[in-house]
């Protein structure tokens, strides 16, 4: 298995995807937003998918009113009932197709995002095809927090500081 270094990561893999609620058993994935960044943060390429779930009622049935306020806001609930919206195999299909594009490898991306496990939790039941983007999910190593990445940043700013004053300026940002 090749080892994460400066020289073989020239890119990330952002995961963020939307739910109808926290319980893996009831809820489903509603929409799924993938970026590939530097590991700088500069974006490369990103795409999203809304998810139609195979019926909706039970979805909204088990959907917390918290939850639902939420997806009303952002208006997910009315775009996962429009034409545009996918079924989760061909969102899974499109998704992979993506990664493929942009020769990610999952011995050789990680994954990053806020919430990753959680994220990784829904992939994992709602996407399940064994292909290159389940097999990233399954590099739990390679996982990446965005906490992980701020204070990355604040350890290489208190590397290359000439002063104490910056490096604690530096690291009490993340908190």
């Amino acid at each position: 298995m090749s080892k994460i270094s400066k020289t073989n990561v020239d890119r990330m893999v952002w995961v963020d995807i939307e739910t109808s609620g926290l319980s893996l058993s009831f809820c489903r994935t509603l929409e799924l937003g993938v970026a590939i960044t530097t590991p700088k943060g500069d974006v490369i390429d990103m795409n999203n998918w809304v998810i139609k779930p195979d019926s909706l009622a039970p979805v909204l049935e088990h959907m917390r009113p918290d939850v639902r306020e939420m997806h009303t806001k952002n208006l997910l609930i009315d775009e996962i009932g429009m034409d545009h919206a996918l079924t989760m195999l061909e969102a899974e299909s499109e998704a992979i197709g993506f990664l493929q594009q942009h020769r990610v490898e999952a011995r050789h991306y990680p994954m990053a995002g806020s919430s990753v496990h959680f994220d990784r939790s829904f992939l994992k039941i709602d996407m399940p095809a064994s292909h290159p983007f389940v097999s990233l999910l399954d590099y739990e190593h390679r996982l990446s927090q965005t906490t992980n990445l701020r204070m990355m940043s604040a350890i290489e700013c208190c590397l290359t500081s000439k002063t104490a004053s910056s490096c604690t300026s530096s690291i009490s940002a993340i908190s």
